[in-house]
């Protein structure tokens, strides 16, 4: 019986006539089918209408087989391309843009080559990095099938006008695609962040969602939350956890602001001031407690006890304002770093002790004068001398 790799190990004749890429396989051929390569199904979004063209295996390295395939796409838009994208981050491989293409005229909507995320630029190598200049590629181009006047176009492409869309694949990876070291590195995942973002609406802050989303994942799956929580795009990471934070807040505090400002200047042109009925519905916060701290920080601005270190706030505030994020985190320490340790008064200095020249014995008959520098002499303390 012939071995798996042979009897899916095929190619379709492809011809290149006037740009235009010709596959000999009929839509209604079993070869044409991709469930009847696993492989090929690793890699591509499930839900989509699949022609496969071309399809070879190559090798089967580390933890995954190296093949190229040659594949044609139901997808008509250019809308529908990226969202086809979108989907391919929930794979197996992480793809990164390589080289966008111009349309050329009226024929091409769409065209662009990507790279494994595991092929980094030398310039945007930092210290450790996951570059291993990895081989793998995919190209993607979407031609129009229907012109703006609504005429169906007139390529003699038989994959038209039901498969306008090709994509050719090269997965020959130089590294592990499946273990922690490759998972680390995977986007977050749509689940992910709505998640942290329900649990920032609670009250939480980065570090005790991140807390709580591990703590979940936990109660799931048991004994397999090691391998899963390797995974980036279930677990994030604390960094992204702060940086989706302050994103969140951003957005929030800015429709406020503008909600804030919009009513504060409805309420000057009508001559009233706003009530705690209108901060309610407003969702103003509360600045009493700020309004109460400056005045009592201004009043300590008089004792000249505090007044040095207001003013290294005040100068410190200045070079940081600039930063929203690290004016944020600033706010949010504040008296949390550690309690100020009062100061001991000094008590009476203890006696230098004698060094260790003048603890040394002299040995009969050595022939080397005793060292007389250093300490003073154990007589002179009331030492003796051993």
């Amino acid at each position: 019986m012939p071995s798996l790799t042979s009897q899916i190990k095929w190619f379709a004749f492809l011809s290149s006539v006037s740009g235009q890429v010709t596959c000999k396989v009929s839509d209604n051929s079993e070869l044409a089918r991709v469930e009847r390569y696993p492989q090929l199904l690793t890699v591509l979004p499930p839900r989509y209408e699949y022609h496969v063209c071309a399809y070879e295996e190559r090798s089967t390295e580390h933890d995954h087989t190296h093949f190229e395939a040659t594949l044609r796409v139901g997808v008509t838009t250019v809308t529908g391309l990226k969202e086809w994208l979108t989907k391919t981050k929930e794979t197996s491989v992480m793809w990164r843009v390589s080289t966008t293409r111009p349309r050329t005229g009226e024929r091409v909507l769409f065209k662009a080559d990507y790279k494994c995320q595991h092929h980094v630029s030398i310039a945007e190598t930092k210290g450790k990095s996951k570059n291993t200049c990895c081989p793998a590629r995919m190209n993607v181009t979407l031609v129009r099938c229907i012109t703006e006047q609504g005429r169906v176009s007139r390529s003699k492409d038989p994959h038209l006008p039901l498969y306008p869309m090709l994509v050719r694949i090269r997965q020959v990876h130089n590294h592990h695609i499946y273990v922690g070291a490759a998972l680390k590195h995977r986007d977050v995942g749509e689940e992910a962040i709505n998640g942290l973002k329900r649990l920032f609406e609670i009250g939480h802050s980065p570090s005790t969602a991140l807390a709580v989303l591990k703590r979940d994942l936990l109660a799931e799956f048991g004994e397999q939350y090691e391998s899963v929580s390797a995974n980036r795009a279930i677990c994030p990471d604390l960094h992204f956890c702060y940086r989706l934070y302050d994103k969140v807040y951003k957005e929030e505090f800015a429709a406020q602001r503008d909600q804030a400002i919009s009513a504060c200047a409805n309420a000057e042109l009508s001559g009233r001031q706003l009530d705690a009925c209108d901060k309610e519905t407003l969702h103003l916060p509360d600045n009493t407690p700020v309004k109460e701290m400056a005045h009592e920080m201004l009043q300590l601005t008089q004792d000249g006890y505090f007044n040095p270190g207001l003013m290294a706030m005040a100068k410190q505030y200045h070079q940081i304002k600039s930063d929203p994020s690290l004016l944020l985190s600033s706010f949010h320490c504040f008296g949390k770093t550690g309690r100020a340790v009062r100061r001991r008064r000094p008590g009476p200095m203890v006696a230098c002790q004698p060094t260790a020249l003048a603890w040394r014995i002299t040995h009969a008959g050595s022939g080397k004068p005793k060292i007389h520098h250093g300490g003073p002499e154990p007589e002179a303390e009331g030492v003796l001398n051993y």
